[in-house]
């Protein structure tokens, strides 16, 4: 009887589920000699076409010398004696409105550090919420990670140090900064 009942189902529920996908303008499969031509719902390099739907990116960079107004030269390990600050940059290309951004910084050996949490906003209709920098078509947003001073140089806390981004609470980007 169950078999039969899943029969029953299966002849009910295909061809609702077949008509959906054809609404929604699912592809036929053709196999892999299918063609192409949703591929080219983008331009070359990267560029949307007009109409296209482009997702937005992040990108973690970190530098231990931060100058308003001037682009960072970004770095991957610093020297735990002499660093002030690790500076950590959110790039954003593709984004717009209001947003929770959310960064978690851990420690060598894996334990939660320290976290920054603000609201952010990107684009023209903004009213509330962090601004960003603008750099071309990134907007950045900083994080400053006090080392001197803290307990990172009292216990000498060197080694691979993760930061975690997170977006309207979902984990985005995930990167790697060495203090030695």
């Amino acid at each position: 009887m169950k078999t039969r009942m899943n029969k029953e189902w299966m002849k009910a529920v295909l061809p609702v589920a077949m008509l959906l996908a054809a609404a929604c303008g699912m592809p036929e499969d053709k196999g892999d000699w299918a063609d192409n031509s949703a591929l080219d719902q983008t331009a070359e390099y990267g560029k949307a076409k007009p109409g296209a739907t482009v997702s937005p990116t992040y990108v973690l960079k970190y530098t231990d010398v931060k100058v308003s107004g001037q682009v960072p030269v970004s770095k991957s390990s610093f020297p735990i004696a002499s660093t002030v600050d690790v500076h950590v940059a959110v790039d954003y290309t593709n984004l717009s409105g209001l947003h929770a951004q959310s960064v978690r910084v851990f420690a060598p050996d894996g334990s939660f550090y320290q976290g920054f949490d603000k609201s952010i906003c990107v684009g023209s209709g903004c009213t509330s919420g962090a601004a960003p920098e603008v750099i071309g078509s990134v907007a950045q947003y900083w994080e400053t990670l006090p080392v001197a001073g803290t307990y990172i140089t009292q216990y000498n806390l060197s080694g691979s140090w993760r930061v975690d981004l997170y977006v309207d609470g979902v984990k985005k980007q995930s990167g790697t900064f060495l203090l030695n």
